[in-house]
């Protein structure tokens, strides 16, 4: 199993997240605000076993991704250094739905969404604020995206709140960038002991049969999600 996170994690959660998968730390220079430079889901949006890339992803993690033989295809949108321009590839993909603020979208990702159900939204930070706990339910730390889904009848959604949840530069970050899903294991990068609402969000993970793997003793990062193949 491959992992792909933030180099800026903390190493306990590097060193806990590595028991489970290899990691490729990931970094930028100069693409992109600061913040977010190390978000693997503002370069790459994963659809099924199928991962979409920004052009702007540098060669050395293209290369990576091929190496440990993970079916690729390259997008057509630069990243660029402000939003909306940084938004492309940061869609939340299931099974059945494709979430985004679809204006944006790229269109290498459109072409790829085939029979999902597209649901357009106005934050373009989309996966940032929403972590896909399975193909139909979903904790929103966005009101304005938590009022769309909530619409929907097959969909089961929390609203949380974004405090002391950790991003540099800022002062909170989302909850969808926190975490990452594989093999029915939410893997969270820190602990939700230190959210207010933790509690409520360990609920509603469990309900889904959806284990629970808090990676260390902190405050949960905002780490641009954890990418798993």
């Amino acid at each position: 199993m491959l992992a792909i996170v933030d180099h800026r994690l903390k190493t306990e959660i590097k060193e806990r997240l590595s028991f489970y998968a290899k990691l490729i730390e990931f970094k930028t220079s100069g693409i992109t605000y600061n913040a977010i430079s190390g978000h693997p889901d503002i370069f790459m949006c994963q659809m099924d076993n199928l991962l979409i890339y920004s052009p702007s992803l540098p060669i050395y993690y293209i290369d990576l991704l091929k190496l440990n033989n993970i079916n690729i295809e390259e997008g057509e949108t630069l990243i660029g250094e402000k939003y909306p321009f940084n938004i492309a590839y940061n869609a939340v993909v299931t099974k059945h739905f494709f979430i985004h603020n679809y204006q944006y979208t790229d269109p290498v990702i459109i072409k790829n969404i085939k029979e999902r159900k597209v649901i357009n939204v106005k934050q373009g930070y989309t996966r940032c604020s929403i972590l896909p706990v399975n193909d139909n339910s979903f904790i929103v730390s966005d009101k304005g995206v938590y009022e769309v889904l909530k619409k929907e009848a097959t969909i089961d959604v929390l609203l949380i709140n974004n405090d002391n949840i950790i991003i540099e530069d800022f002062k909170n970050g989302f909850i969808g960038g926190t975490a990452g899903i594989c093999y029915n294991k939410c893997f969270f990068a820190g602990n939700l002991n230190y959210h207010k609402q933790g509690n409520l969000i360990k609920n509603f993970i469990n309900s889904k049969k959806i284990e629970i793997i808090e990676l260390g003793d902190y405050p949960l990062s905002d780490c641009g999600s954890i990418i798993f193949f």
